[in-house]
């Protein structure tokens, strides 16, 4: 079956093979949007963190996948995710990114909504018979909502695994960073920085956990950490990332993937240049060194935007600070890290509209991934987390939007999703 038929038939799984892509898997708008309604209308997406809304009546505002949604607090304290889309005509209720407010007004009409979605006015009501039922023209929340240490998830779908399942062996990572802090609590209150690519979602994704690019993309970081740091590093990229390194790439099931550094330093000393890990949790979540949150937004097939916070420690002000400034020196606007990434994502994007070449590899390691402790393992320079979440990508993509396994190649049927 070639790649068009494949897509046009609905038949997205053939485009995921364990090792290869088609090329229709970044740049067909019609995957693309099959994605926004298997995957992110179907599973856990990170939306927020409960510090974000630390006061009654804080909100930001944010996506599932395509849909506009408000992450608020109400004011018993209860936390919320709402469809930014006033009941009357559709329009999104919230414009700012985040903010504190005794209500939502709609400003198109003035329809007045609670933190909690409830409608509490409704403009001139002497045109609303008692046809209109005020408790039943709220904001509409989500389906379901989940919160593990402070990481806020939402799910468009009402019934499925729970945010425990699907966060599995994900949650030991995750509890490992919050008790970095005395206090066991991260906070993402220092700002946030947000930039935007012309390239797929699934690219920043892949990087993240990708060990096979940092002795090349990064270089010019590398030598400047070399120059200044000198002895005090704990180790130099070609160590961490280079064929003799005991460091580890591991996919932890669900589409979760880790680069596993810890070996030369532990996740509570990760101001020293080499150690904790960096962990992708599908389908949109990066966490890096437990020092960074980043949210990656889909918004075409063709362009992606991503949200970055630094993680600020509870209880411990001298590592959070250390870290800010370490964030500034790789991450920020006028870093290494970021701007050397996001420019291969458009190299990849360019290179990509070579569209006669079908495949895109991402075989390295494969032959020796092992099983230990439930999970696989590779090498750290192995394509081992990037599989992992084209395995989920898989399962889901192959389920129809009724819920149904599509057939596979040969009549086998997907029981994954």
């Amino acid at each position: 079956m070639n790649t068009v038929t494949g897509v046009e038939s609905g038949d997205f799984g053939s485009l995921v093979e364990d090792g290869r892509m088609r090329t229709d898997i970044y740049m067909n708008p019609a995957v693309f949007a099959a994605e926004m309604e298997r995957i992110f209308g179907r599973t856990w997406v990170y939306v927020g963190h409960t510090s974000e809304i630390a006061e009654p009546g804080d909100y930001t505002t944010t996506r599932i996948g395509a849909e506009p949604v408000i992450l608020s607090r109400d004011k018993d304290g209860k936390v919320h995710v709402l469809f930014n889309r006033c009941r009357h005509r559709g329009t999104a209720v919230c414009q700012r990114e985040r903010g504190h407010a005794r209500y939502f007004r709609c400003a198109y009409h003035g329809w007045t909504y609670e933190a909690d979605g409830r409608l509490i006015g409704a403009s001139y009501p002497s045109g609303y018979d008692a046809s209109f039922k005020r408790e039943e023209m709220g904001l509409l929340e989500v389906p379901r909502i989940g919160v593990y240490r402070g990481f806020v998830w939402a799910s468009l779908a009402a019934d499925g695994p729970s945010l425990d399942e699907h966060l599995g062996v994900a949650r030991e990572y995750l509890d490992e960073i919050c008790d970095i802090s005395p206090l066991g609590e991260i906070e993402l209150t220092a700002g946030c920085q947000r930039f935007g690519y012309d390239g797929n979602w699934k690219l920043q994704m892949e990087n993240g956990v990708d060990g096979y690019h940092p002795n090349f993309v990064h270089q010019s970081f590398a030598a400047v950490m070399q120059e200044v740091l000198g002895d005090r590093m704990k180790t130099d990229f070609r160590t961490t990332y280079g064929d003799d390194s005991p460091a580890v790439s591991r996919d932890l099931g669900n589409g979760h993937g880790v680069l596993d550094q810890r070996v030369f330093a532990p996740t509570s000393a990760d101001e020293r240049n080499g150690g904790g890990f960096i962990i992708s949790i599908f389908p949109n979540l990066l966490l890096l060194f437990g020092a960074q949150v980043r949210t990656i937004h889909p918004i075409a097939a063709n362009r992606t935007e991503v949200t970055v916070h630094p993680a600020m420690l509870k209880g411990l002000p001298e590592l959070t600070e250390r870290r800010l400034r370490a964030h500034e020196w790789f991450f920020g606007p006028g870093g290494f890290g970021q701007p050397d990434d996001t420019e291969m994502f458009v190299r990849i994007t360019r290179g990509l509209e070579a569209k006669s070449v079908e495949w895109v590899n991402l075989s390295r390691g494969l032959f020796r991934e092992r099983a230990e402790n439930g999970t696989r393992v590779g090498q750290i320079l192995d394509e081992v987390g990037p599989r992992s979440f084209y395995r989920m990508w898989k399962r889901l993509m192959t389920v129809d939007a009724a819920g149904r396994a599509r057939a596979r190649t040969g009549g086998e049927k997907d029981r994954g999703g």
